[in-house]
């Protein structure tokens, strides 16, 4: 987990800090890869499931709150996202009529 956090750290500090940080990232980044590297091959299979996980995820996340979309199918990203996290199913909103029931408390 914390060598997805440094990835996703210094993809921010590339964006916040434009070209004067690209050294330092750099660094960063050669530094996570050389400790990547020390892992056990079991262990790097391990990184990757579960950064492809997190990616899996974020991508699913980012789907299921785009407005852009038709409500029809935000709502389907929204219960693909609620099923991915293990939300119990009584309690995952799968409907236009359950989004009704929630915000009137029935």
């Amino acid at each position: 987990i914390g060598s997805s956090i440094a990835r996703i750290s210094t993809d921010y500090s590339k964006q916040l800090f434009g070209e004067k940080s690209q050294q330092i990232v750099k660094e960063i980044e050669a530094k996570f890869q050389y400790q990547i590297s020390q892992l056990s091959k079991e262990h790097q299979k391990l990184l990757a499931k579960i950064e492809a996980k997190m990616l899996y995820r974020t991508e699913l996340t980012t789907v299921a709150f785009d407005l852009s979309i038709n409500s029809e199918l935000l709502l389907l990203n929204s219960v693909v996202l609620s099923e991915e996290y293990n939300i119990s199913g009584k309690k995952i909103i799968r409907t236009t009529s359950d989004v009704d029931k929630f915000i009137l408390g029935n």
